[in-house]
């Protein structure tokens, strides 16, 4: 078993953040590595993401395994066989202050393939984990700053 994890503080509320990760049609708005996403976040669905990690897209199928409103986002990718390959993903979201949140992003990758892949696997699942995060930070951020006017005259 190999695991990583990567996080990042977000200026925006918990509940705010949450919603932008549940809402799967509109990823392609700021998920610039896995911006199609199709399914329903529900435990046992399926979903079917798209990933451009490379310069031709890959898509691979994925079942939600836990989902707690406002904190806790996990699926699984199984390639053939859980024996073979089985890569868990979880998205933590930890309030900090009622106006910030920390993202946490952990990877646990099982299996015989996983000695073979781990190195390049974990180059890539960092850039695209550390990439999502800021995508998600900026998006975020930006969303929640108010608009303000000048009142001149």
């Amino acid at each position: 078993m190999k695991k990583f994890q990567t996080e990042i503080l977000i200026e925006a509320p918990a509940e705010y953040v949450w919603k932008l990760l549940m809402d799967f049609q509109n990823y392609w708005h700021w998920n610039t590595h896995l911006p199609y996403w199709e399914g329903k976040p529900k435990a046992g669905n399926h979903l079917y993401i798209t990933s451009f990690l490379k310069e031709k897209p890959v898509r691979f199928s994925a079942q939600v395994t836990d989902l707690v409103e406002n904190q806790l986002f996990s699926f699984a990718e199984i390639v053939a066989n859980p024996v073979f390959f089985r890569a868990d993903h979880t998205i933590e979201i930890h309030p900090v202050t009622p106006t910030s949140c920390r993202i946490v992003q952990k990877e646990c990758l099982r299996g015989l393939l996983v000695r073979m892949i781990w190195k390049k696997w974990l180059l890539r699942a960092l850039q695209c984990y550390g990439q999502m995060n800021r995508d998600l930070k900026q998006f975020a951020e930006n969303q929640q700053k108010p608009v303000s006017y000048l009142n001149v005259g």
